[in-house]
C-alpha cells in the first residue's frame, strides 16, 4: 500500500504491451544469483526504502539488478496488493525472492528485509522508552505525530480514489468506518460480514448489464448528462492535483462534523452503539481478533517471566497479520485497542509516538516490534528485546505463509472472473478501515492550534510536492521542537 500519493506514478507507468511480453534486456540472470548476493541486494534495499516505496524497489531489482522482468514485477505487485499485508514493500519483496530462487529465496529476502529495520527499531525504541519524558523529546514526537496524520490522509486519498466509483461505494466505506470506529465489529468481522455486500455491489454481471443499458426516455436529467457530469467530477477529483486538495478538504470537513456530533451528543452515539451491539451493560472496549491460545502456566517466573505477555503478543499479531488487507494502517485501531485498552501495555500517547517512529525507520514497518519492546520493558532490557522479536515474528511470519501459498495459484486466479470484483471489495474495506485509522490518529495527535498547523503544512507538502514522507516527518519533528516545546 502507498504511504504517499505518488510513489508508483511514473515508475510503474508502463506501456500496456509490456504486460504481455518480456523485455529482452531484462531478466535471464536471476537463476545465476546466489542466495548470499540476493540477501545483500535486499539488505541494501531495506536500508534505502521507506514503507510503500514500490517505485524505488522496482528501480533496484528490475532496472539495475535485472532480477525479474517488468511483467514479473507487476504480477508480484498485483499479488502483494491483493493479499493481506502488514507492509506492502515486504510482501512484494518476499514474492520476488520466491520468483528468483523459490522458497529459500523468499526466506533469505525476508530475513534481509527485516534485519536492518528490526535492529534500528530496537535502538530507537529503547532510546525513546528511556527518554520519552524529556520535554524536547515530547515536542519532537508531537510534531512528528501531527505529520503522520497527513501521511495517513494521503494514503486514504490514494486508496479512496481507486475505490470509489459511485455513491454506493461511498456508503459502503462509511459503513466500515462506523463499524470500526465505534467498536461494533473488528476488522475480521468486517471482512466476514461486509465482503459479501461489497462483492455483490461489484459483481461482474452488474457491470456487463450496465454496459448494455439504453438511456430511458424522458429522464431528467438525462443519462447522458449524468455521465458527462460524472466524467467532469472524476476529472476534477482524480486527475488534477488541486482536485485531490478539494477531496482532502471534504474528508477533513466530514471528520470535523463527526467529531462535533460525538462531542455534542455522546448519549446519542452510545444509544446507537448499544442498539447495534445489543449490549446494555456498561461499554467496554473489546480486544481485537486474537488466536485463542491457551495461557501458559506460570511455571518458574524467573526462567521466562514474560510468557503470558508473549502469548498475548503472538495471539494478537498473528490474527491481525491475516486481516491487514490494505496495509498496517487498516488494522491500526485494532492494534491500538489491544495495546492500550485491553492489555494496558502503553497509553495512547506512547502508541502514537511509536507509530510515528515506525515511519522514520527504513524498510518494513516495525510498529509490532515497538509494541513488544514496550510491553516487556518493565521486566528488563533483555526481556524487552525478546518481546520485540516475538511480536515482529508474529506479525510477519503468517503473512509470509500466505504469500508463499498464494504464489502457486496466482497465475490460475488471473483467469478467474471474480478476481477483479474481490480486489475492488477489499479496496473498499481498506478505505473504510483507513478512515477509522485516520480519525483515530488525528484526534490523538492534533490537540492544539500549533499541531493542527503542522499537520496542515505537512499535508500541503505531500499534496503539492514529491518530497519523501520520511523527510516531511523529520521536518515536522523540528517544527514541533520549535513551536510545541
Amino acid at each position: 500500500m502507498l504511504t504517499s500519493g505518488d510513489y508508483l506514478s511514473e515508475d510503474l507507468a508502463v506501456n500496456s504491451d509490456s504486460l504481455h511480453q518480456d523485455d529482452p534486456s531484462h531478466g535471464a540472470i536471476s537463476s545465476k544469483v546466489s542466495l548470499l548476493r540476493l540477501a545483500w541486494y535486499f539488505f541494501v534495499i531495506a536500508l534505502t526504502t521507506v514503507q510503500g516505496a514500490a517505485g524505488h524497489l522496482r528501480r533496484q531489482i528490475v532496472i539495475q539488478r535485472k532480477l525479474v522482468t517488468e511483467k514479473e514485477f507487476l504480477e508480484s505487485f498485483a499479488l502483494a496488493e491483493f493479499l493481506p499485508q502488514p507492509d506492502s514493500t515486504f510482501g512484494l519483496a518476499v514474492h520476488i525472492g520466491q520468483r528468483v530462487r523459490g522458497v529459500p529465496g523468499a526466506l533469505v529476502v525476508a530475513i534481509a528485509m527485516i534485519m536492518p529495520s528490526f535492529l534500528l527499531a530496537l535502538l530507537l525504541g529503547s532510546a525513546f522508552i528511556h527518554f520519552h519524558k524529556v520535554s524536547w523529546v515530547i515536542a519532537v514526537a508531537a510534531g512528528a505525530g501531527a505529520a503522520v496524520c497527513s501521511v495517513i490522509g494521503a494514503t486514504l486519498l490514494e486508496i479512496g480514489r481507486k475505490a470509489v466509483i459511485d455513491y454506493r461505494d461511498f456508503l459502503l466505506i462509511l459503513l466500515v468506518f462506523v463499524l470500526l470506529r465505534y467498536g461494533i465489529l473488528h476488522i475480521s468481522g468486517v471482512l466476514i460480514w461486509v465482503s459479501p455486500l461489497a462483492l455483490w455491489l461489484h459483481r461482474p454481471s452488474r457491470h456487463e448489464k450496465l454496459h448494455g443499458m439504453q438511456e430511458p426516455p424522458g429522464l431528467i436529467p438525462t443519462l447522458g448528462f449524468r455521465h458527462f457530469l460524472r466524467r467532469k467530477l472524476d476529472q476534477i477529483f482524480n486527475s488534477e492535483r488541486w482536485g485531490m486538495a478539494l477531496t482532502a478538504v471534504a474528508v477533513v470537513a466530514m471528520m470535523g462534523l463527526i467529531s462535533s456530533i460525538e462531542k455534542s451528543g455522546p448519549g446519542v452515539v452510545e444509544k446507537i452503539q448499544g442498539a447495534l451491539t445489543h449490549d446494555h451493560k456498561p461499554q467496554k472496549e473489546q480486544a481485537c481478533p486474537a488466536i485463542p491460545f491457551k495461557p501458559l502456566s506460570p511455571g518458574s517466573p524467573e526462567a521466562f517471566p514474560i510468557a503470558p505477555i508473549c502469548t498475548d503478543l503472538v495471539s494478537t499479531f498473528s490474527a491481525l497479520s491475516v486481516c491487514a488487507f490494505g496495509g498496517e494502517e487498516t488494522i491500526l485501531p485494532c492494534m491500538q485497542r489491544a495495546s492500550v485498552s485491553h492489555h494496558n501495555w502503553m497509553d495512547k500517547g506512547d502508541f502514537l509516538n511509536f507509530f510515528s517512529l515506525s515511519f522514520i525507520i527504513p524498510g518494513p514497518s516495525m510498529l509490532a516490534a515497538f509494541i513488544g519492546l514496550k510491553a516487556c520493558s518493565p521486566f528488563g532490557e533483555q526481556w524487552a528485546l525478546v518481546g520485540a522479536l516475538i511480536a515482529m515474528l508474529a506479525l510477519f511470519v503468517p503473512n509470509m505463509a500466505v504469500i508463499l501459498t498464494a504464489a502457486h495459484s496466482w497465475d490460475w486466479l488471473s483467469q478467474w472472473r471474480w478476481r477483479p470484483s474481490l480486489g475492488k471489495a477489499l479496496l473498499l474495506i481498506a478505505s473504510g478501515a483507513l478512515s477509522a485509522a485516520f480519525m483515530f490518529i488525528t484526534e490523538s495527535a492534533v490537540h492544539s492550534t500549533a499541531s493542527a498547523l503542522i499537520a496542515i503544512g505537512a499535508a500541503l507538502i505531500l499534496l503539492l510536492t514529491d518530497l519523501n514522507p520520511v523527510l516531511i516527518i523529520l521536518l515536522s519533528g523540528v517544527a514541533g521542537l520549535l513551536f510545541l516545546g
